[in-house]
């Protein structure tokens, strides 16, 4: 019969069938018999099926997994059966399924203050069933932890505010959806499935219904869960609609993170999660201020937000080093919108502008000159060599015999997005300042030519590594610039290029989607190539990053040309910046590791 047995008996009594006294460790039978007595029985508690309102359920344990067998000796070996030492005693229902049907309860008496496990039997030998919030964090887990202790960056599920979500999994559908949207996506690509599966369907429709019901709850729109599940499916968006070169809906989602911060209002985080997400929502905002027909000045660029990211705030949310480059980037980075607003004032209202391009090109320098700080603090980091190396070229390209490696994919996001920021305002700084009048002394200089040919001889030994100060050093630099200043900046978006090319053979082998954050910096690099051979080199590697792509049409020189005056307000005609989409296709985007940008 299931259940325990009723008996008290050592095993030698029970099986002669004659009544035991219980005197162990030799109980009085065994030992007028000159027999060797086994001791008190040990009992094996089984649950059976249990039914408590007559309705059957799939609740039952198997009774012959070790993992589930709870063994008890009811007290120590040699104690008397009246010993009360050390008793701890409960009732334990068991029910019973009798034979012809029907449920009985048995009640039982366990002390459960003497127990012991037997020799090799584990009662964690099989992991307890997860629930639907434990899940999630596991597999998010998984992913988080794959990166961080050497694993493949091809999958890139990178965040520091990451790590905040899985305490808060099981409070929010929206944020639950928006997850396993993000996980499931991202293990298709691990699985090595075809790009135009990766994103799934399913998932990603869930998440949109449920963040659509959170955002019509006045109580929960602008809760911290909805807010990080909009991040969520706007990291979501930046790599995998852009596959099928559908980033609009990306900027969807950056204009609800913005509409969501501004709705909140301008103060100091005080939750980490939501320090984090603030940070994500400023390239949002990047995104969403270009993603006009006059690109608009970015929200966060205000003393007020400014403020709110003072260093003691840093401090509290965790400040490394390296974040706090990171951080002191955006900074930089949300005040570029409003240049290109005004850049465009210009163009427009030729007669009566409402700002001077002294006051533009001011402000773009001071820009430069906090960038310059960064290269310099950068320095610090890659100097170690867990950090970042130099070795040969594996392939022995003359073109680029020095390569970079980076051990974590971090460090490298974290110099592509400072290439890339840095070459757009040397150039614009440049542009500028060939507008200006001459004065007496500057002589009048025409605008840069579109492409590098006529800058020195350059070797990889004059990397970025070699950057001298000039911004820091002359913080009042006569306007307009003279030609030696702009051959100087010139050559130093020569140096940043290289350095991207640098870059080139570590940021391959993180294929297909941990690379994507390195296309806009390549970008930006191709038109100051030196020769003709290194402008095919980029194109080539171009088109090596991006062969996933279903819908690739390669790289046009004209048009990456047109792209980078864009970029840097050489070419701002209304017609021609609504033609590049630069708040669509500002696509790839995310935040990693401390923060990192991939864009």
């Amino acid at each position: 019969m299931v259940g325990a047995p009723s008996s008290n008996r050592c095993g030698v009594c029970k099986h002669r069938r004659v009544k035991c006294d219980e005197a162990w460790p030799t109980c009085g039978p065994c030992r007028k018999g000159n027999r060797q007595c086994p001791g008190p029985p040990e009992r094996t508690i089984r649950y059976a099926q249990d039914y408590p309102f007559g309705k059957k359920q799939q609740h039952t344990q198997d009774a012959n997994t070790a993992s589930n067998q709870l063994v008890l000796r009811t007290r120590k070996p040699g104690a008397s059966s009246r010993s009360k030492e050390g008793r701890n005693l409960h009732m334990i229902p068991i029910h019973v399924e009798k034979k012809d049907g029907g449920m009985f309860q048995k009640i039982r008496l366990l002390d459960t203050s003497i127990v012991w496990k037997q020799d090799g039997i584990s009662s964690l030998a099989r992991p307890l069933p997860l629930s639907p919030a434990d899940s999630l964090a596991s597999r998010l887990h998984t992913f988080l932890q794959w990166e961080e202790h050497g694993g493949d960056v091809k999958v890139p599920i990178r965040g520091v505010w990451l790590r905040q979500l899985p305490q808060r999994f099981g409070t929010s559908p929206a944020l639950d959806h928006a997850i396993s949207c993000l996980i499931a996506s991202h293990e298709a690509v691990a699985r090595g499935d075809n790009p135009s599966t990766w994103l799934d369907f399913k998932q990603y429709g869930k998440a949109l219904k449920s963040l659509q019901h959170a955002i019509d709850r006045p109580n929960e729109q602008l809760s911290t869960n909805t807010v990080a599940a909009v991040a969520v499916m706007w990291r979501i968006e930046g790599v995998l609609t852009a596959i099928d070169g559908k980033n609009h809906e990306q900027a969807i989602h950056a204009r609800a993170l913005l509409q969501m911060f501004r709705a909140k209002g301008t103060r100091a985080p005080t939750d980490k999660l939501e320090f984090f997400l603030m940070l994500e929502c400023h390239i949002a905002a990047v995104q969403d201020s270009l993603n006009h027909d006059i690109p608009e000045p970015c929200f966060f660029d205000s003393d007020e937000w400014r403020a709110a990211f003072q260093e003691q705030n840093l401090e509290r949310h965790g400040r490394t080093e390296t974040s706090a480059l990171y951080w002191g980037l955006v900074r930089e980075w949300v005040r570029y919108p409003g240049l290109l607003h005004d850049i465009m004032l210009l163009y427009i209202n030729k007669d009566n502008p409402p700002v001077t391009t002294e006051a533009i090109l001011g402000r773009a320098v001071d820009i430069a000159q906090h960038l310059e700080a960064l290269w310099h603090g950068i320095y610090k980091v890659l100097d170690d060599p867990n950090v970042r190396h130099r070795k040969p070229s594996p392939t022995g390209d003359p073109l680029v015999p020095i390569v970079f490696v980076f051990p974590s994919a971090e460090f490298a996001n974290l110099v592509s997005y400072l290439c890339f920021t840095s070459i757009t305002i040397h150039r614009m700084i440049i542009h500028l300042s060939s507008i200006l009048p001459a004065s007496d002394h500057s002589t009048a200089t025409a605008p840069p030519s579109d492409r590098a040919y006529d800058l020195p001889n350059f070797t990889s030994s004059q990397a970025i590594d070699d950057l001298s100060t000039l911004f820091t050093r002359f913080p009042n630099l006569p306007l307009p610039l003279s030609p030696g200043i702009v051959d100087t900046i010139r050559l130093r978006n020569l140096q940043v290029a290289h350095t991207v090319w640098m870059m080139y053979d570590q940021v391959r082998q993180w294929k297909p989607v941990g690379c994507l954050f390195y296309l806009v910096a390549l970008k930006v690099s191709l038109p100051w190539a030196p020769s003709r051979e290194m402008t095919d080199w980029v194109l080539k590697a171009a088109e090596d990053i991006e062969e996933f792509l279903p819908n690739k049409t390669g790289w046009d020189l004209h048009r990456v040309e047109l792209f980078c005056q864009v970029l840097s307000g050489e070419r701002l005609d209304p017609l021609l910046y609504r033609s590049m989409n630069l708040g669509q296709r500002w696509g790839y985007g995310g935040i990693g590791e401390e923060g990192f940008v991939r864009i």
